[in-house]
């Protein structure tokens, strides 16, 4: 885990991020895909479903465009809660 203060303050919003997925576990892989104009599939959206330990789910949404223009982005979403076994 990088201390405060770690790198640039984009690098440091990504880590802190990141860090509410440890300890989850990734359980599927998701899409969606986005409409225009009635016509679905115009953008697909590719993302990671994390389940954590407490049975929360949580999606990771990958953005970047195809020509690979720049690092890349991604959201976390709340997607839901897991029964407890």
């Amino acid at each position: 885990m990088p201390q405060e203060g770690y790198g640039t303050v984009s690098e440091n919003y990504y880590v802190k991020q990141l860090e509410q997925l440890v300890g989850g576990i990734v359980a599927d892989v998701v899409w969606d895909e986005e409409e225009e104009d009635g016509v679905f599939g115009v953008e697909t959206y590719f993302g990671l479903e994390i389940v954590m330990p407490d049975g929360k789910r949580m999606i990771v949404w990958f953005y970047q465009d195809d020509e690979g223009n720049g690092p890349g982005s991604f959201e976390i979403q709340e997607a839901g809660w897991v029964a407890s076994p």
